[in-house]
């Protein structure tokens, strides 16, 4: 069917996939994705870079689960935004770090296929300074837990 604006149906399949990552549902999140999908989270820290295929992106996804025990909510979607081929959403995510917890507004944009299922997934944070310090102390923490 053609939507000319966009498929709405899309909009609950991001949506699926933000929700997933909430509650450290990996398999449902990569369920969304296409296979050959590449996410990337830009800024600085630990975090950031580019991650091509369902398998780098299921290990980077279980890195951040880990790393913050599971404690990456979702708590507001602000704004939902369809486009021809495209969603995105502006969600405000509390994130705990060992003691250190931030509330940080991300932008996250998925460029769909014709097969409905996400390719792309860009992660940009709106305070970019917050998400470095908090995000920075992943290595060092997971580091400390590993004994290295």
């Amino acid at each position: 069917m053609d939507y000319g604006l966009g498929n709405p149906e899309r909009i609950g399949v991001a949506r699926s996939f933000v929700v997933s990552l909430g509650v450290a549902k990996t398999d449902e999140a990569l369920q969304s994705l296409a296979p050959t999908a590449t996410l990337r989270v830009l800024g600085h820290h630990s975090l950031s870079g580019a991650f091509s295929g369902r398998l780098e992106v299921a290990k980077h996804l279980e890195m951040l689960i880990t790393q913050t025990d599971g404690r990456f909510d979702p708590v507001k979607f602000d704004d939902w935004m369809l486009g021809i081929t495209h969603v995105s959403v502006l969600v405000e995510i509390h994130a705990e770090v060992g003691s250190a917890a931030q509330r940080l507004r991300h932008l996250i944009l998925m460029r769909f296929g014709h097969d409905d299922l996400i390719e792309d997934v860009t992660v940009v944070f709106l305070d970019p300074e917050a998400a470095d310090r908090l995000y920075g102390r992943f290595l060092r923490d997971g580091a400390s837990r590993r004994g290295t």
